[in-house]
């Protein structure tokens, strides 16, 4: 079976934010309270576990759908870490975007730190963010339902790939299951 996985590349930032580290680390470059400097080296680290997260579970998908494991052979570990990898990153997204709207909105924040980030960082406009969020709190209640024995029979109970349902560009004849990150709980 063909499959197309609905998972793009991360190009921007494949190491992170080094700069920040070698100033923060070394040259002392970091903003003069400690609060301020908490929170920026939060969000810095937070967005670069996300990263890592995103592309771990990115690279486990397509370990589990496009490799020949034989008829025999159910990929279930690295589905598992997949869905594990995914579920990090969303709670490391939504965290770091509660930190992104700290800093663009404490009066404390210099502005010449503040000038450095766009206006309005995509990833923190309502509609982006409330869906981060909600995943997110799906996610953590959902554990709270299993841990306290109150989740409902046949509840999916944890974050995996599910099928999109479009046709394959090439038309009839030629579908392919898409697969694409969602949560099996309607958000």
């Amino acid at each position: 079976m063909r499959v197309r996985l609905d998972l793009p590349e991360l190009t921007e930032f494949p190491n992170g934010f080094p700069r920040h580290w070698l100033n923060v680390i070394f040259t002392g470059n970091r903003p003069d309270t400690f609060q301020i400097q908490a929170i920026t080296t939060t969000y810095v680290r937070l967005v670069e576990a996300a990263f890592a997260d995103y592309r771990q579970g990115r690279l486990l998908i397509h370990a589990v759908w496009n490799r020949d494991f034989g008829p025999l052979t159910i990929p279930i570990g690295p589905h598992n870490l997949a869905c594990a990898s995914f579920e990090s990153c969303l709670t490391n997204m939504h965290r770091a975007v509660r930190c992104m709207l700290k800093i663009r909105g404490r009066p404390d924040v210099p502005q010449a730190l503040k000038d450095l980030i766009p206006k309005k960082p995509q990833f923190t406009e309502t509609r982006i963010a409330d869906r981060i969020r909600d995943v997110r709190d799906a996610i953590q209640h959902l554990e709270g339902q299993v841990l306290d024995g109150t989740i409902p029979e046949n509840t999916p109970f944890t974050l995996m790939a599910g099928r999109s349902g479009n046709a394959h560009p090439r038309g009839a004849g030629a579908d392919a299951e898409n697969i694409r990150p969602t949560s099996n709980r309607q958000l």
